[in-house]
């Protein structure tokens, strides 16, 4: 699980940092950064799977990354993080910047990259005004590459630490922003995410989601997932009976058993509704085998209808203590927030162009505990503020 993410020049985002619980949800107006928050977490997923120009391109290119108006731009992503069967933390840091004293618009590099596991350093180097790497705390393995201009944490396979937390912000990390053609056209991947496609679960697009089904399906040690998704749709929609693939082998498409006068009839997933096909994408975001460390959901609220807002909430706060995986939540929907605890919520407010995240303020967070507020209501009556002990000076 993610504990904390700073971010320092990343698109509206000069410097924020944020603890984030095993369920975290982002709110506040339209255009304040809450996507720009998440997306760093995406970012440095990408720059570990696909190095920096993959990862600089997704985001379509440094143009669409380095603050407007920022001359010395100095892009720093840190995130701390546990693994299963850890009790220590590990804080792994990226840092970009122009060489030698440039401006930009110009070459921006990687210029410092650390990886920590409580309070021993496993690595950390930075790259000198001359374009030389040095190490600052070499690896104990010998085969690390210093002058890399791609991460060093994905080269260092006798260590076996290194190896766990590449993979925890890897391949551990699953963003989800599902349009409204979800499991609908199969269209292929788009151009800047063929280099996702060797990770393993759903993908990004959730283009896959044949393939996800199919190892639910043949997934012997854990047969309640089956079971668990299918009693979700059915609270969604009481007349379905399964939604299977119809081949195990070479499957083609999903089919949903619907119950009619007490008759069974099948249609093609993709002729379900877009609502019930989003449902139904997020959950198999949270049930793929195995799980994500960390998923990130964009504004899951789109299409679905509210009766079901309130049953993908209750998934989202099972899916922890479930063992699926840390969740991480932008909403604009007072609907969706209502299922949630004021204190798993956090304000991202823009001022003077910047963006600030923080918990909800005081006065907030006791009129929803004292019940005279509900959470959803916090964006309806009174917008959401951040503490003011921790607010933008």
């Amino acid at each position: 699980m993610i504990k904390s993410l700073k971010i320092r020049d990343f698109k509206s985002i000069l410097e924020v940092e944020l603890s984030l619980d095993p369920v975290t949800v982002l709110v506040g107006r339209s255009g304040t950064g809450k996507s720009n928050i998440v997306q760093a977490l995406r970012f440095i997923r990408n720059f570990l799977l696909g190095g920096q120009d993959e990862a600089v391109n997704f985001e379509g290119g440094w143009d669409g990354i380095v603050p407007v108006g920022e001359s010395h731009p100095e892009i720093e992503i840190t995130v701390t993080f546990l693994l299963p069967g850890e009790e220590e933390a590990y804080t792994y840091s990226i840092l970009f910047g122009c060489p030698n004293g440039q401006k930009y618009p110009g070459q921006i590099s990687l210029r410092a990259e650390s990886l920590t596991l409580g309070q021993e350093v496993m690595f950390s180097r930075t790259c000198g005004a001359n374009n030389q790497w040095s190490w600052q705390k070499p690896p104990i393995a010998t085969s690390a590459v210093l002058g890399s201009s791609g991460p060093v944490i994905g080269m260092l396979p006798s260590l076996q630490r290194v190896v766990f937390a590449y993979a925890g912000l890897s391949s551990g990390i699953g963003y989800y922003h599902f349009p409204s053609t979800t499991l609908k056209e199969n269209t292929g991947l788009d151009q800047r995410m063929k280099f996702l496609q060797s990770v393993p679960g759903l993908a990004d697009s959730a283009h896959n989601y044949l393939q996800v089904i199919r190892g639910i399906t043949q997934d012997f040690h854990h047969p309640n997932v089956r079971k668990s998704l299918l009693a979700s749709l059915k609270a969604v929609n009481p007349t379905i009976a399964s939604i299977e693939l119809d081949s195990l082998t070479s499957p083609q498409r999903a089919v949903v058993g619907h119950i009619a006068s007490g008759r069974v009839f099948e249609l093609n997933l993709q002729q379900e509704s877009d609502g019930f096909r989003r449902f139904y994408a997020h959950l198999l975001a949270l049930y793929q085998t195995p799980p994500k460390l960390t998923s990130v959901f964009e504004e899951p609220e789109n299409a679905i209808y509210p009766g079901a807002l309130s049953l993908l909430a209750e998934e989202f706060k099972a899916a922890p203590s479930e063992n699926r995986g840390q969740v991480i939540i932008t909403t604009h929907n007072p609907t969706l927030l209502d299922s949630f605890d004021v204190d798993r919520v956090r304000v991202v407010e823009m001022r003077d162009g910047k963006t600030f995240v923080g918990p909800v303020s005081k006065e907030q967070a006791a009129a929803v505990k004292d019940h005279l507020l509900s959470t959803g209501e916090l964006l309806k009556i009174d917008q959401p503020r951040i503490d003011e002990a921790l607010a933008p000076v």
